[in-house]
């Protein structure tokens, strides 16, 4: 799924990624259509199962990245949001990218690459399945009031 904003350019993007159908895995989509049910049309967003190097295009012309996935682990610190840096490492992609290899990309290819960030959520169910663990379910409340606030900075 994927919702636009009325400019094709400049918009801020929220990209939530991960399994649809592993429970706790579809946290970052579900994150990602919840954004999208704000109506904001300064902001763009993408429900993903995995990120490609096509989205290096739409960041390339963003003024913000927000990317939005699942962790495993660290259920006690909560959601953890980080500042992310162009991949300094291993820059090949084939049919999956994390999103510092997708800025990376965006900077090569496109001239530039926006302020990104990082947001995972705890996840602790990972089990075939459509609903959140109370776990998850709590860290996705938390994470769309820190995506609010990344995207009104």
């Amino acid at each position: 799924m994927c919702s636009a904003g009325s400019s094709p350019s400049g918009d801020a993007l929220v990209i939530g990624y991960g399994c649809t159908l592993r429970s706790d895995d579809s946290v970052g989509p579900m994150a990602a259509e919840a954004v999208a049910g704000w109506g904001r049309p300064d902001v763009k967003t993408f429900s993903l199962h995995i990120l490609g190097p096509d989205l290096a295009e739409s960041i390339a012309a963003s003024r913000l990245a927000v990317f939005v996935d699942a962790r495993l682990g660290d259920v006690d610190q909560g959601v953890i949001v980080r500042r992310l840096e162009p991949d300094e490492g291993n820059q090949s992609m084939f049919h999956q990218a994390n999103p510092s290899q997708l800025l990376t990309l965006a900077q090569a290819v496109y001239g530039g690459a926006p302020p990104a960030w990082m947001v995972t959520i705890p996840a602790v169910e990972f089990g075939v399945g459509e609903s959140l663990s109370p776990t998850a379910r709590s860290g996705l409340v938390d994470a769309l009031v820190q995506i609010a606030r990344l995207l009104d900075a």
